[in-house]
């Protein structure tokens, strides 16, 4: 399947990664999103040890080629307040938050909080971009939440 003699260590890999792959992928995903319309953005932070990641991803649709996912960028950040999250978004994405129609995270306190909440990551980009972008949650949250709903539902029907 490959040629055991050719190797790539630590060094050439990030050399290529790095050099080749990452100016590439992100070429290709600045003309995508500056041809589309309309796009929405995901993030969420994880914490890996004492750094704080910050992956946003971005999701949008070219006529010819259907909906496509990727990732925009991944940043380390001194924290993970919804302050320091929404300027975060606001700097990198200020290019094309006009465009942005839905945001997408977990529906914890500092990205979403409760329906009416000031302090969280949606209502600082709102004000931000200035137009009704639509909280939609984290999918993979909102699968797993409607599966085990009717799974329930399944077995309440059994003991009928």
């Amino acid at each position: 399947m490959y040629e055991k003699r050719f190797s790539c260590a630590h060094t050439k890999t990030e050399a290529i990664v790095l050099n080749v792959l990452y100016p590439f992928m992100e070429e290709e995903v600045e003309a995508d999103l500056n041809e589309c319309n309309f796009m929405s953005l995901s993030t969420d932070t994880s914490n890996h040890h004492d750094l704080k990641l910050v992956p946003v991803m971005v999701k949008y649709f070219m006529p010819y080629e259907g909906v496509k996912i990727k990732l925009l960028e991944f940043k380390e950040l001194p924290g993970e307040t919804a302050k320091l999250i929404s300027n975060h978004l606001k700097e990198d994405q200020n290019h094309l938050k006009h465009k942005v129609i839905a945001f997408g995270s977990d529906k914890t306190n500092s990205m979403m909080s409760k329906q009416g909440g000031k302090n969280n990551v949606l209502h600082l980009f709102k004000e931000d971009v200035g137009s009704d972008v639509i909280g939609i949650g984290c999918v993979a949250h909102i699968i797993h939440n409607t599966a085990q709903l009717i799974s329930s539902l399944m077995m309440f029907r059994q003991w009928l």
